[in-house]
């Protein structure tokens, strides 16, 4: 039949379907895993439309979206099949598989919630929805499964989400799947998981869901806070964004953070973190997809020597955001610049194309989050000093840093940034 490869994420309902599919029929496949944010060539080749998993490959020819990949396997390994033969039958059971992405729609807004009020709305008003019409319209006839007595396709739509609402769950401590409200839809599920095909390929609930509860205390426009704020994303971890008021700290923030009385603070599972470095190390720590420090004992070291090199390269940029007179702004640039050179010199050597390599980690965000500061203070004081003839491998860095679509979508609006900033340096030069 020729050779099958799955390319997909090990914690995707989608890839989960496949993964189900190709189990129930005893195929034999080659299972790669892709890197969410690093995908491989061979998945932008396969899938140059939507770039995005899971893709089957099949004999050399690549098929993509997880359903159609399905009803695929089902009409080329016919055995133990997944869609019913009555024409009727097949209809409705398309008609339900796609209803699971409407309810995939508001698992989606779930996990993009950022607070209890967001998150209380989306479940009362979407999921349950959703869940009261297959109820309702599902289990008239006592099936165990959609199917009848056995597994079919809409099983696997419906199941691999509902996995991942119960993996949500956990993250937000809220029960969704409630059996009370749901005494069919939630006795299907818990008989569907159990199935021993199922239950072996089910990713582990605590590896998917140990996070619990994340939120983040912090200033929109911090560099220290921005760097937290670029791991969850570079993660995909759903977190609660609590924006503190610089000049009226909430009580939380200051019993959270007694002793520095500062942002950010991530808090997780009620355990405040504090400190931007301490706070990513220990995100990478309990989410290792994605890995930001290296592996090797070395090279963690020379990552960690250089994330530690920033901190003195932003009290050169502090004196510079401060500097008042021509004297101490071109003292301040003079220190600046040392500062770049080092990094210029010390850094680049293999021409990377980030400090990662070909991916970013710990270096690059404790040193972009100060760059971003430094363009801010450029335009503040009127003075360049990231300038490409100087330091041409760390501009070039720095544009590829910010231009990688996660960063660059989580970068504080430039204009709206210097405005803020710009008052509190006023403040600062004022009271001193």
């Amino acid at each position: 039949m020729g050779e099958v490869k799955l390319h997909g994420f090990w914690y995707s309902p989608f890839a989960l379907r496949v993964k189900w599919s190709l189990k129930l029929k005893g195929i034999e496949y080659e299972n790669i895993e892709e890197d969410r944010f690093n995908k491989t060539p061979e998945l932008l080749q396969y899938n140059p439309v939507y770039k995005r998993i899971p893709v089957l490959v099949h004999a050399g020819k690549p098929i993509s979206e997880s359903m159609i990949i399905i009803e695929y396997i089902d009409q080329v390994w016919p055995q133990h099949p997944l869609l019913p033969s009555h024409p009727y039958d097949r209809a409705l059971a398309r008609f339900w598989v796609k209803y699971s992405d409407d309810l995939t729609e508001g698992v989606r807004a779930l996990y993009r919630s950022k607070n209890v009020e967001d998150r209380k709305k989306v479940i009362e008003d979407i999921i349950w929805e959703h869940f009261r019409v297959v109820e309702d319209q599902c289990f008239g006839k006592e099936n165990k499964f959609f199917g009848g007595e056995s597994v079919n396709v809409v099983d696997l739509a419906f199941g691999s989400i509902i996995k991942y609402i119960t993996v949500l769950e956990d993250i937000f401590e809220e029960q969704i799947l409630e059996a009370q409200k749901f005494p069919r839809l939630y006795s299907w599920f818990n008989i569907f998981k159990s199935e021993p095909i199922m239950a072996e390929i089910l990713p582990d609930q605590d590896h998917m869901g140990k996070m619990g509860e994340v939120r983040l205390h912090g200033f929109w426009y911090s560099p220290f806070t921005l760097r937290v704020v670029w791991t969850l994303k570079l993660k995909d971890i759903p977190y609660e964004n609590i924006e503190e008021d610089r000049y009226n700290k909430s009580v939380k923030l200051l019993e959270y953070n007694p002793v520095h009385k500062k942002t950010p603070v991530l808090v997780h599972n009620e355990k405040p973190l504090c400190e931007s470095m301490i706070i990513v190390e220990y995100i990478d720590q309990i989410w290792p997809h994605n890995p930001l420090l290296p592996s090797h004992p070395y090279n963690r070291a020379l990552a960690r020597f250089w994330v530690n090199y920033t901190e003195e390269m932003f009290s050169a940029g502090v004196k510079f955001f401060r500097s008042n007179t021509d004297e101490e702004r071109e003292k301040s640039i003079e220190n600046l610049w040392k500062h770049f050179m080092v990094v210029e010199n010390q850094c680049f050597g293999d021409e990377k194309k980030i400090f990662g390599g070909e991916i970013i980690n710990i270096v690059d965000i404790a040193f972009g989050s100060m760059f971003k500061f430094f363009e801010v203070a450029e335009d503040l004081i009127g003075a360049k000093v990231l300038q490409d003839e100087k330091f041409p491998q760390l501009c070039s860095w720095y544009n590829n840093f910010k231009n990688v679509p996660v960063i660059k979508e989580n970068l504080p609006d430039h204009q709206k940034m210097v405005a803020f900033i710009k008052i509190i340096r006023e403040k600062n030069l004022a009271s001193s």
